[in-house]
């Protein structure tokens, strides 16, 4: 059944060149696989995702993945740290 198997992500890039750059420079990831032009990065509990080359790259206002960490100020932490700035909006919660 699909409920039990694990999913993996689709994460779409104009210039996959770049978007490495991004994902492995700031973010940390570290690839695993070449494929078909793009990169597969494996992450915990058996779970991954594909970077791959597209031209419709950023036409998506939804959002395309998400972690569930234990610490998120310590992970925010860590990626500022980086370089990565963050969106903040005035919303409750």
């Amino acid at each position: 059944m699909l409920q039990n198997s694990p999913l993996y992500a689709y994460i779409p890039a104009k210039d996959v060149r770049r978007a490495r750059k991004f994902y492995e420079g700031k973010l940390g990831f570290k690839a695993k696989q070449e494929v078909a032009g793009g990169v597969v990065y494996e992450f915990g509990g058996g779970t991954a995702c594909f970077l791959y080359p597209t031209p419709n790259a950023g036409t998506s206002r939804a959002s395309q993945a998400f972690w569930q960490v234990e610490d998120i100020e310590r992970e925010v932490a860590e990626l500022k740290s980086r370089g990565v700035k963050f969106e903040e909006y005035d919303l409750p919660e």
